[in-house]
């Protein structure tokens, strides 16, 4: 497909996506949105960005699954947001391109992914920090730059939820959040957990560890049968014991227990 045709249906899609899910606001910043796409799909072979490349799917899947974030309610009082695990910028850089005036820090180990990252932001906005470091070095407690640092945190399919609640945790602040986004089998686990009258004793989840609450969650569905996607918000009550972050190993081997 040509870059024309490319552009042309990428900006059709995520347009008409935009307003099916109540998001006209972000309609302006389509231009910004739509040069981001072109930049993922010629630095595609250089990092390893991403195996869609359909401008339709890449609208959806991509662009329009990071914007469902703007329903969660903790964006109302998020002024510092970090992504962790950014990869080629979903979801941190396509919301920092759809909303200017809040403050993004993406978090990314891989040394391209960096580099494309902060070619990407230098280009199109000014209201995004790369950081290149691992999340558990990032947010430990001695030493780590991010430690509660942020109002809001993100983590798009990094790791399973019990991971990535001890992986975002930690980087946020009393009285901030972590909006988790979870596919249909998890979320709908976390569902019946929040309407269960009664859990055992021993049954603590790994937001309730990490001090946090299961605040919000809600089910959305994507423009064209994309699928089913949930956004789970986890608010952070008190601080996290500083053990955690623990090393990558220690987490896979006994991970922090979530519901499913």
């Amino acid at each position: 497909m040509s870059g024309g045709a490319f552009a042309e249906t990428f900006r059709s899609e995520l347009t008409k996506g935009l307003w099916q899910l109540g998001l006209g606001a972000v309609a302006p910043r389509i231009d910004l949105l739509s040069e981001y796409a072109n930049m993922v799909l010629e630095w595609n072979d250089r990092a390893g960005l991403t195996t869609i490349v359909d401008p339709a799917q890449m609208a959806a899947k991509h662009f329009l699954d990071s914007l469902l974030c703007l329903r969660s309610p903790a964006w109302a009082s998020s002024r510092l947001v970090v992504d962790v695990g950014s990869g080629a910028g979903f979801p941190g850089l396509v919301l920092a391109l759809a909303e200017p005036e809040r403050r993004y820090t993406l978090v990314e180990a891989n040394a391209k992914r960096c580099a494309f990252l902060r070619l990407a932001a230098g280009a199109l906005c000014a209201n995004v920090e790369v950081v290149q470091d691992r999340a558990e070095e990032y947010a430990r407690l001695r030493g780590g730059a991010g430690r509660e640092r942020f109002d809001a945190g993100l983590a798009r399919a990094v790791a399973p939820l019990g991971v990535s609640c001890e992986l975002v945790l930690p980087l946020i602040r009393v009285g901030g959040s972590f909006v988790a986004q979870v596919g249909p089998s998890q979320g709908r686990a976390l569902e019946s957990y929040a309407s269960a009258a009664a859990l055992p004793d021993a049954a603590r989840p790994a937001w309730s560890v990490l001090g946090a609450a299961l605040d919000d969650l809600r089910r959305l569905e994507l423009p064209g049968a994309a699928g089913e996607r949930w956004l789970a918000r986890f608010l952070k009550h008190h601080p996290a014991p500083g053990r955690y972050p623990r090393r990558p190993a220690a987490a896979q081997r006994n991970p922090l227990w979530v519901p499913g």
